[in-house]
């Protein structure tokens, strides 16, 4: 769920795919669009892996949303993230999470929700995905889920700023 861009790191996570070869069951989504889309398609095929990732294209809210609560976990290698929302969407649904140590995803990525890989390393993210092929069925979505709560729910967010706010005030 990115831009297809080069600063998203989909060609990172489409070679980590051909390395890591995963079971024929193993299927992945890459949503987005981008001035990309034909040249990662085309390495998908160059790299023989066209059948186990599926392109959805652009999605709405709504359609982000059941497309997290549908996969098992997601994936975003980017270059670059000032903060990631879509880390904090994926682990609002429950989901664990591949990152990279890029800026933002190090303040939302844990232990507990997932995983995070040097920014381009695609022997990392291919080892990071087959843990997480491994692991992502039996990791506890509740707390995941409760994780997000705990730091990045409006109640939490809005009472920090309100914090923040009085601090400014008071000083």
């Amino acid at each position: 769920m990115a831009t297809l861009e080069p600063r998203k790191g989909v060609e990172e996570l489409l070679r980590a795919i051909a390395v890591l070869r995963p079971e024929a069951g193993v299927r992945f989504q890459i949503a987005g669009v981008g001035t990309q889309e034909r040249a990662y398609h085309g390495l998908a095929n160059h790299l023989g892996i066209a059948r186990q990732v599926e392109w959805l294209g652009l999605l709405d809210r709504a359609q982000v949303r059941d497309a997290l609560r549908a996969c098992d976990a997601f994936v975003l290698t980017s270059r670059h993230e000032s903060f990631g929302v879509v880390y904090a969407e994926a682990i609002a649904c429950g989901k664990p999470v591949i990152g990279t140590r890029c800026g933002g995803p190090e303040d939302i990525v844990t232990d507990q929700n997932g995983l995070l890989v040097p920014v381009g390393d695609v022997h990392a993210i291919a080892h990071a995905l087959g843990v997480m092929i491994e692991r992502a069925r039996r990791m506890d979505t509740g707390a995941i889920r409760a994780d997000f709560e705990s730091r990045f729910s409006s109640r939490v967010v809005s009472r920090r700023y309100a914090e923040l706010y009085a601090e400014a005030i008071g000083s």
